[in-house]
């Protein structure tokens, strides 16, 4: 269904937190079946209120071309609801704007904490530490230590059993004390080794965890941009085709009454 700023200006008009009905939209055929689930309900909201948000919105971002809402979304002219929508989209780009000043202290203060831990490799800068590409590439690190650690734990009980078997044979049984000693030092080094990787994986993990959120909103606001950006681009294109239609209809009626 392509109504989307219908959609948008019905969510922002009813005060919705989240683009549910964003979601929804794509179940349904038209637009009046959808208004008919979702639609207004009488004295949700006031209408006047609505409006004056909506232009301080629009032009605390420079935008401000007048423009009158229609109460009823259905006698409200295609380029009015476009920029009803583009309000809608800065609603969102607020939230995502405002999680980020809220927690930019908290986000600087946990990347210093991970820095300062001294577990970050030359050349893990913040953008490398949060690709996925790192996370995937410690994980196999720590599998093939795990599996180093298993196999050093094995030649270790191997040399034991060995020592075991030659009690009594003085020259054989030293000989694998020193195996023993030798495995069980290769031991120590691999278990080391994992112990500084696990370590490693914990500290990053709880920066990631802690920042999630933060990063996530950082993402949205790009993404809003590209979209805010698309929908302004797409104004002087629907007043065309509005002046387009509106000759259309003028011709039509004129040649109707035989002018």
């Amino acid at each position: 269904m392509d109504n989307i700023p219908q959609v948008a200006a019905h969510c922002e008009r009813a005060r919705c937190q989240e683009r549910v009905d964003l979601d929804q939209c794509g179940n349904w055929d038209t637009w009046e079946a959808f208004i008919a689930r979702y639609g207004p309900k009488e004295g949700k909201w006031g209408f006047s209120n609505y409006k004056k948000r909506l232009n301080q919105r629009l032009a605390k971002y420079g935008f401000t071309r007048s423009f009158q809402l229609q109460s009823d979304l259905s006698r409200q002219d295609a380029l009015t609801t476009w920029i009803e929508y583009l309000g809608y989209e800065y609603w969102f780009y607020d939230q995502d704007a405002g999680y980020v000043r809220c927690f930019q202290r908290r986000h600087d203060g946990a990347w210093k904490k991970l820095v300062d831990s001294g577990m970050l490799r030359p050349g893990e800068t913040y953008e490398v530490v949060c690709d996925i590409e790192r996370v995937f590439r410690d994980a196999s690190e720590e599998e093939r230590a795990e599996k180093s650690l298993q196999s050093a734990t094995t030649a270790v009980l191997a040399a034991e059993a060995a020592v075991a078997r030659a009690r009594g044979v003085q020259v054989s049984q030293t000989a694998h004390r020193r195996g023993l000693l030798a495995a069980q030092a290769a031991l120590n080094t691999v278990q080391m080794a994992f112990e500084s990787l696990k370590r490693r994986s914990d500290v990053i993990t709880d920066f990631i965890q802690q920042t999630k959120g933060y990063r996530n909103a950082e993402r949205n606001i790009e993404h809003q941009k590209l979209l805010l950006q698309w929908i302004q681009q797409q104004i002087p294109l629907i007043e065309l085709e509005s002046k387009l239609s509106e000759r259309d209809s003028t011709g039509t009626s004129c040649m109707a009454n035989g002018e």
